[in-house]
């Protein structure tokens, strides 16, 4: 056996020297497949790599698969990690996450670094094993500690998450710094997040950019979709939905999830490109099929809209469904609007206040101000203006503009919190001082309060800002009454029904 081998490795040395690499390849293979069918646990690795890799043999998974089960049947630790990569990744067998963490952790019980930074991933993941963040981290840290920047990244992602561990950005930052000084993409990435949202450090749109740069140009996908959305946004860069959709392709062709929905989200809109649905679905799609819940929502949303597909109810309820099941609350909001329609579903309005609670629950606002609204009206459910106070009051906090309107009436009709509800109005009014909805608004508290000379300026100002709108018109009449003018209130009344009646007459129209 040795003496084949010599020969073999001599003509291997001889090769080297004197024929083109191809030729060499093919007699290193050779030899490594003698030795692979005499039992050699080292030339069934060596081989099976080559088949995987394609060097000197035609590239084939299958075969590259059985000659790394072979070796690593004999215990070689190189084959058992790189035969748990080919389970892992589906190459030349069946994707099975179990054989690949069984495969993986052989090679790690025998020192393998690489396995064992491995088996963190899938404890951290909990891929072919029940997902363990503690152990992954107790696992990561021991190869962070060995300078292994891989881990030294996923204890950045543990500690800015808090999972398993308080949340604490300085040590995540820390962990990321020591892991992007070796060149590492995704710690690059991950610091760039950091810099543009302000975690452990102040915020800087300008150090972000640099490092999305960086880690961009070394190909990884988050980075790249990063970037598209500093150009989208205009941030740390001038605004360019060009530049913002190059970056997003970029990364949406390495099956980057979210770049895959910003590519949706372009098209639809018609940023950068011209608008079309139909490849806004397919963009959407994508992202839908990697499980991505609010692609799923969107593919729903054009369903039901019949933009870019065929309209159909009863698919766009499915894809809410898939979406809201896993707690999209925009899926679950548009889903209670299929149920109180009847679309796709059968009318319910029990399941859709249902939907409805489950979206607000989880933090949309638009889904709040629904139930905070139909609460105050009672139409459909019993009128609670308690419930309605507490939705509309977290739909304002969360940003909804039509909540503040909708709670300082309700408040005005029971005659309670006018102080409080005057105090949020003036402070909208100060953030948006072209609101004449909120002037008007905050005016009327103050009509309700007493204050009718206050109240007049603040009405007036909102007239200017509206000066089409009969509800204004009537409040400053109610006001002028108030003041003693009735002259000034019969104006501002004639006014007033005057506007709603030509509301009336247009809405007519339209019909």
């Amino acid at each position: 056996m040795f003496g084949l081998f010599g020969l073999f490795l001599s003509l291997c040395v001889f090769a080297y020297n004197h024929f083109p690499r191809d030729v060499e390849k093919n007699l290193e293979a050779a030899f490594y497949r003698i030795g692979a069918e005499l039992g050699d646990a080292e030339s069934q690795y060596k081989i099976g790599n080559m088949y995987r890799d394609g060097q000197g043999v035609d590239q084939d998974y299958g075969t590259a698969a059985r000659w790394l089960h072979r070796s690593a049947r004999h215990g070689y630790a190189f084959a058992q990690n790189n035969l748990g990569s080919m389970y892992y990744r589906g190459e030349g067998v069946a994707q099975d996450y179990r054989k690949a963490f069984y495969w993986t952790r052989k090679a790690a019980q025998k020192g393998s670094a690489i396995s064992q930074n491995t088996i963190a991933v899938m404890y951290y993941r909990g891929q072919g094993v029940a997902k363990d963040v503690s152990k992954a981290r107790e696992l990561f840290v021991k190869s962070a500690e060995k300078g292994n920047s891989i881990a030294q990244c996923y204890l950045g992602f543990i500690y800015e998450d808090g999972e398993g561990v308080p949340k604490d950005y300085a040590k995540a930052m820390e962990w990321y710094r020591n892991s992007a000084d070796k060149g590492n993409a995704s710690a690059q990435a991950a610091m760039g997040e950091m810099y543009g949202k302000g975690h452990g450090v102040p915020i800087d749109k300008a150090k972000a950019l640099e490092l999305f740069r960086k880690s961009a140009d070394k190909g990884n996908s988050s980075a790249q979709n990063d970037l598209g959305m500093l150009y989208l946004k205009g941030e740390g860069v001038p605004q360019d939905d060009s530049a913002a959709i190059g970056w997003f392709r970029k990364a949406a062709a390495q099956e980057n999830i979210d770049a895959q929905f910003n590519m949706g989200v372009m098209y639809e809109d018609g940023h950068g490109v011209p608008q079309d649905y139909e490849l806004a679905f397919e963009w959407y799609r994508k992202a839908a099929s990697q499980g991505d819940s609010s692609a799923q929502n969107k593919i729903g949303m054009m369903y039901s809209m019949g933009a870019g597909v065929p309209q159909d109810y009863a698919r766009a309820v499915e894809c809410y469904m898939t979406s809201a099941g896993k707690g999209n609350p925009k899926a679950q909001y548009n889903l209670g609007v299929m149920y109180e329609k009847g679309r796709g579903a059968p009318q319910d309005f029990t399941k859709a206040l249902e939907w409805y609670q489950k979206s607000a629950d989880n933090g949309l606002p638009k889904a709040q101000y629904y139930l905070g609204s139909i609460y105050k009206e009672g139409k459909e459910i019993r009128q609670d203006y308690a419930k309605s106070e507490e939705w509309l009051f977290k739909a304002h906090k969360n940003g909804s503009k039509q909540a503040l309107n909708t709670l300082a009436y309700l408040l005005i009709e029971q005659g309670k919190k006018l102080d409080d509800v005057r105090k949020l109005l003036e402070k909208a009014v100060e953030t948006e001082p072209e609101n004449a909805i909120y002037r008007d608004t905050l005016g009327w508290v103050m009509y309700k309060q007493g204050s009718y000379d206050e109240a007049l300026k603040g009405l007036q100002k909102a007239s200017e800002l509206l000066p089409e709108d009969d509800t204004i018109r009537g409040h400053i009449a109610e006001t002028y009454v108030m003041l003693g003018d009735k002259a000034k209130a019969r104006e501002h009344w004639s006014k007033a029904v005057e506007l709603r009646l030509h509301s009336m007459k247009r809405h007519e129209d339209d019909e």
